[in-house]
């Protein structure tokens, strides 16, 4: 790959960026969560007992598309909070990410941004 491509395709990400709150331009790289709608998520949270895998199996059985959530190792960037979703045992924020680059065996391949909702468990032990 050239160098000019491959500078591009680590640059291209950045151009999205701008369009993101500043307190959320952090890219951050771990598994993440990420369904292709609002209401996809909050379905997650319905069906989480503990096992958010069995959920995601779930939501995707449903609603008849094996894609519709997923995890996975992702390079991304978090929005802000839009949605609360609850559990008798724990609470969720939900928001928007958007995904721009894969982790790969040989490290993280940048892709075309993709906007997406995930999950943020929220700690609410009292001080």
């Amino acid at each position: 790959m050239s160098f000019a491509v491959r500078l591009l395709s680590y640059a291209l990400p950045l151009v999205f960026l701008p369009w993101i709150p500043a307190r959320a331009q952090q890219i951050e790289v771990g598994t993440s969560l990420f369904c292709d709608t609002w209401a996809e998520a909050e379905k997650i949270v319905a069906f989480y007992d503990g096992d958010m895998q069995a959920a995601i199996d779930r939501v995707n059985t449903e609603d008849h598309n094996r894609s519709a959530c997923a995890a996975a190792d992702v390079a991304y960037v978090l929005g802000p909070k839009v949605g609360i979703a609850r559990t008798k045992d724990a609470t969720f924020h939900i928001v928007p990410i958007l995904v721009v680059g894969i982790v790969t065996p040989v490290g993280v391949r940048s892709v075309t941004p993709s906007k997406y909702f995930s999950l943020v468990q929220v700690d609410e032990r009292s001080a």
